[in-house]
């Protein structure tokens, strides 16, 4: 039996973060760019957490933990890939991307990336963008959805819990916007964050230590104990690129990005860096030791799902796992905000100038829009659909990722070569998907980012005049030396 308190302390507290952020968010949007962006006032903390609460998300820490249940030592390679991404974003996306966006005066990074293919090919690109996004955005908000209605299964909350859940979130995205998205997701990181720690601690507790963790990790088999999981060679090479290829996609999800482009500015981003580094360097290895122990204390477990509830649920006492379990949910409920302002802001933004964008009221609308459409496809649409999460954030890293690591470097690519990259990463991702599994699925997570990126850098020429979208603006100057 699930502990009422434990759920009612969690409801009050999710309750409390919900009214504290629609409270103070909707007095600071007043604009289509405060809902959107937030006008680029964001400051250094909620920047940094805002960035972790969506790379990694609360779906990704889940992935993370059920690895680590299931591959054993060698899912510690997750840990090294989430920095190197996560390095790659702050260092060299994050003040190149907020500069450009500013001075392009695009809210998303779909807009920045068709700001410069030249007026009759931006459509076209723009249009493109919008389905490979809008479809990897709704596979997310789904999966995620689904996550947080098993949770509330597990805790023996009804449906009509959840409906008021979700609605109550969209509410509050809807009156804040991304201020409100802003404050939940710096409360849910802390929040997650002390808890999986807590969590971590009370594992090692159980089992006497590291000691006797890798003493039940060597029982296990050398499948679980070892570095690589008894690959050699070519596989265990393929296995350790097709790791890395997770954080290689993070530059091209969109609504983690935008966290750079709403921050204040460059010395916010300079010090936003290190606490979102240190943070995920904390939550990835928390999250690593809960699976090892789960499957240390578990080892029977076919599935790991189940393993890390009974986890969370026997290691501490019911009323505090409850309380875990609770938070988890409330964790992945708050991670569909960031994917639904995105999307809106995809449908309704891209593909137009800055000044045809609709206003704060239409934008508002758009929102609800959004949010029943997507709840009509999560009703409608099969479950399995809704596993593919991995898949979605692949095809938008593979998609906009090589586009916008070239065109940040300062090279102009030929509308041409960027319809090519958008449409071949994502192809070939979904195409590499729907074959069976390679190691560390090599051919879909690093495949169609390589081959989108050579496409983009053969495509691209720097520019001589940084201020000309295309050669249709080409003046007498640009044509004939002087």
């Amino acid at each position: 039996m699930v502990s009422t308190t434990a759920l009612l302390i969690a409801g009050t507290v999710y309750g409390a973060l919900l009214a504290f952020a629609a409270q103070r968010a909707r007095r600071r949007t007043h604009t289509r760019a405060d809902l959107f962006l937030a006008s680029r006032r964001v400051g250094p903390w909620l920047t940094a957490l805002g960035f972790v609460a969506n790379a990694p998300n609360a779906w990704m820490l889940m992935s993370v933990g059920m690895a680590a249940f299931t591959w054993g030592l060698s899912a510690a390679w997750l840990w090294p890939a989430v920095l190197i991404g996560q390095a790659i974003c702050w260092f060299y996306v994050a003040p190149r991307l907020a500069e450009r966006s500013a001075t392009q005066d695009s809210l998303t990074l779909i807009g920045t990336l068709s700001a410069e293919v030249g007026e009759g090919s931006r459509v076209l690109v723009a249009r493109s963008a919008i389905l490979i996004a809008a479809l990897a955005l709704l596979i997310q908000i789904g999966a995620q959805s689904l996550a947080v209605a098993q949770l509330f299964g597990e805790l023996e909350l009804s449906g009509t819990m959840l409906v008021v859940t979700f609605a109550a979130l969209v509410v509050v995205v809807v009156l804040g916007g991304y201020w409100a998205i802003s404050l939940l997701e710096a409360a849910q990181v802390l929040i997650l964050t002390v808890t999986l720690v807590l969590l971590a601690l009370y594992g090692l507790v159980a089992l006497d230590g590291w000691a006797g963790m890798r003493d039940a990790l060597v029982a296990a088999g050398p499948q679980a104990n070892t570095w690589l999981g008894e690959r050699n060679g070519v596989v265990a090479l393929a296995f350790v690129l097709g790791v890395f290829g997770i954080g290689l996609a993070m530059p091209g999800q969109p609504y983690a990005v935008l966290r750079f482009m709403g921050a204040r500015g460059r010395q916010v981003l300079r010090s936003a860096r290190w606490m979102s580094l240190g943070c995920s360097a904390v939550l990835v290895a928390a999250t690593l030791s809960c699976g090892w122990s789960a499957r240390a204390l578990y080892a029977a477990a076919t599935q790991p799902d189940p393993s890390l509830l009974a986890f969370a649920s026997s290691v501490l006492s019911p009323q505090v796992g409850a309380f875990v379990l609770a938070v988890a949910a409330g964790s992945l409920a708050v991670g569909v905000a960031s994917p639904l302002l995105s999307a809106t802001a995809t449908v309704l933004l891209d593909g137009r100038n800055a000044s045809q964008g609709p206003s704060l009221g239409w934008a508002r609308f758009g929102l609800v829009v959004c949010a029943v459409v997507a709840a009509v496809c999560i009703v409608s649409a099969p479950a399995t659909l809704f596993e593919r999460v991995l898949f979605a954030w692949s095809a938008m890293g593979a998609a906009f990722g090589p586009l916008l690591l070239v065109r940040l470097s300062g090279k102009r690519v030929r509308p041409g070569s960027t319809l090519g990259a958008m449409w071949a990463g994502f192809t070939l991702t979904l195409l590499f998907h729907l074959l069976p599994d390679a190691p560390g699925d090599f051919l879909e997570r690093v495949l169609p980012f390589v081959t989108a990126l050579g496409i983009a850098l053969s495509g691209g020429e720097r520019r001589r005049n940084p201020d000309r979208a295309d050669r249709t603006q080409q003046t007498v100057h640009d044509r004939v030396p002087i």
